[in-house]
């Protein structure tokens, strides 16, 4: 597992066991905090022009970090008073709370982009809750209280790992599978069950959306000869910018 610069946008690191990244995301969690805020009183604003108000609110780090916003989304998010920089990982959910979309946008100076942007965001209603981690935004989620609930990542998927060796003993975490980048943490582990069922729900995740896929069909074929026909490939992923909903949007729970 490698820290060294994990304000970076493209930061990305793997985990030789569960329990190397059940600390790793203990460490994220202190790392991180949540602004619930109206959206209409959010504004985007070129980062370059907001550098000297953000050592405070960026804390250690601050200048690399501006030079690595600078080199990815070039944006800032001015939050009643105070501003951080943008990762790239938040922008979709950004234009999600504004309501706008198109690869139009992509076309546009900073400045310009910012802009057609706020121009959303002043008419956008309800709150929007915002996760700030490691010096940045990393997503800006509907705020309302029928939308997104906060989970500890760690919590959650410690509590998974229970339900999985207690349903299907003899799992096995697959060696170096566990990944983490800002947007995404996944790990594989593998089953050896005939039988294994994903639920499907409304209910709500976090400010993360917990995905749990599944591979193979668990049954045992005549031409099979390593003798684990039986073996399935379980992903379990936990998304920032993609985050589930109580309503109209489908978690995957097991």
């Amino acid at each position: 597992m490698n820290e060294t610069r994990i304000f970076a946008d493209a930061y990305q690191t793997t985990f030789a066991d569960p329990k190397e990244m059940l600390e790793f995301l203990a460490q994220r969690a202190k790392e991180s905090s949540w602004i619930r805020k109206p959206t209409r009183t959010l504004r985007l604003v070129p980062a370059i022009q907001e550098a000297g108000k953000m050592k405070d609110t960026v804390g250690k780090n601050w200048e690399e970090i501006l030079e690595d916003t600078e080199n990815n989304t070039q944006l800032a998010l001015k939050i009643k008073g105070e501003t951080y920089p943008v990762r790239t990982c938040a922008i979709r959910t950004i234009l999600d709370r504004a309501g706008i979309s198109g690869s139009g946008l992509r076309k546009l100076e900073t400045a310009n982009y910012a802009k057609v942007v706020n121009y959303c965001l002043k008419v956008a209603k309800g709150d929007a809750l915002i996760k700030i981690a490691d010096g940045k935004v990393s997503a800006v989620h509907g705020g309302d209280h029928h939308d997104y609930s906060i989970l500890d990542m760690r919590a959650v998927f410690e509590m998974t790992m229970q339900f999985l060796n207690t349903n299907f003993p003899g799992n096995s975490y697959v060696e170096g599978s566990g990944m983490f980048d800002h947007s995404i943490v996944c790990i594989f582990t593998l089953l050896y069950h005939d039988k294994f069922y994903v639920k499907h729900s409304n209910y709500s995740s976090d400010g993360s959306n917990l995905s749990v896929y599944c591979t193979g069909n668990g049954s045992r074929s005549e031409s099979c000869t390593d003798g684990l026909c039986n073996r399935r490939l379980l992903c379990i992923c936990n998304t920032d910018w993609n985050a589930c909903k109580y309503n109209g949007c489908r978690s995957r729970r097991i």
